[in-house]
């Protein structure tokens, strides 16, 4: 039990200790590196450079945004007419669709209105003949 006790005790002054050194100013502040002026300005110029690097690149990302803005706007406006256009497309095959298929018919009609003249010319045709030789017989019959 007294062993027990003491070992409570330096365990409390352990805790106690470390606490103490953890909480210490000195090793709570800042470590501090020397630096040299050549180093120094070096490092100063460093930044300067990569701060200009950093401002060129943030102007040319804003003019890329614009160029990528007005690149959207024109693909939309593209889009738009080609829209137009298909559907322009569509409405002008369509019609030429129907001339075509009016075409077809004019040439269907004309050409069964061929052959119906060609008929009535070969039937009158006939008839002409056909009353020649009834002349011509009736010419030698009244000379006989």
């Amino acid at each position: 039990m007294k062993r027990a006790k003491r070992f409570c005790w330096a365990a409390c002054w352990l805790c106690f200790a470390v606490w103490l050194w953890g909480s210490s100013p000195a090793l709570a502040a800042e470590r501090t590196y020397p630096v040299r002026e050549d180093e120094l300005t070096r490092l100063e110029q460093s930044l300067e450079a990569l701060s200009s690097e950093n401002e060129g690149q943030r102007t040319r990302l804003i003019r890329l945004q614009e160029t990528l803005s007005a690149s959207e706007e024109k693909l939309r406006a593209s889009e738009k007419s080609s829209g137009e256009l298909g559907r322009r497309l569509e409405r002008l095959s369509g019609e030429l669709t129907g001339q075509r298929n009016s075409l077809e018919n004019a040439n269907r009609l004309l050409q069964a209105y061929e052959r119906e003249a060609q008929r009535t010319r070969k039937r009158l045709e006939r008839q002409r003949n056909l009353a020649y030789a009834l002349a011509i017989l009736a010419a030698l019959l009244a000379a006989r």
